[in-house]
């Protein structure tokens, strides 16, 4: 949520995060993720989207410099690329930033089938199982949601994920954060 100041960056990384989730629920909330990505690369962002972001991200920019270190930190970065101190540059460009300027990227530069994925489970071996099979992974909720939504879900847990097993990998813990 926040990025690190003093980190020169010459490529942009691109990430989604999904909050932890019940196992049942793991392999459907992968589809979804998939799904909903796909969607977006497809068709761009909605008018509604785009302009709730925009506001958001200009009142959230403020928080990234709430600290003194984090305001230097970013002070430094604005001198080394050579841009306006960091939330007027920020804010100034996301009011220039127009709906059709974002699709065009997404279009662009959003590439669905070229990911990696990063999932951390206690079961592994059952959590590929699941979602490489072709039993549908239907979510599992705590109270009923709208039919729209149940309608949806009924597309996403058909879901075929296109991952070769042998492009994944399982990790032990005790390999994760090793150098």
């Amino acid at each position: 949520m926040q990025p690190p100041a003093n980190v020169a960056r010459n490529s942009q990384i691109f990430q989604i995060w999904i909050r932890p989730v019940p196992h049942e629920n793991g392999p459907f909330t992968f589809k979804a993720m998939q799904y909903e990505l796909a969607r977006l690369a497809k068709d761009g962002m909605s008018e509604t989207d785009f302009s709730a972001t925009r506001v958001f991200l200009s009142k959230f920019v403020k928080t990234l410099v709430a600290s003194q270190d984090r305001q230097l930190g970013y002070a430094i970065d604005s001198r080394f690329y050579g841009t306006a101190e960091f939330t007027k540059y920020v804010q100034d460009g996301l009011q220039k930033l127009t709906r059709a300027d974002v699709n065009r990227v997404i279009r662009k530069h959003l590439r669905p089938d070229r990911l990696q994925y990063v999932v951390v489970t206690d079961d592994a071996a059952r959590f590929q199982e699941k979602l490489l099979g072709s039993a549908p992974t239907p979510i599992t909720y705590t109270s009923k949601p709208d039919a729209e939504i149940l309608a949806e879900d009924k597309i996403i847990e058909s879901l075929k994920i296109a991952l070769d097993p042998k492009d994944i990998r399982v990790l032990p813990i005790e390999e994760v954060f090793r150098r």
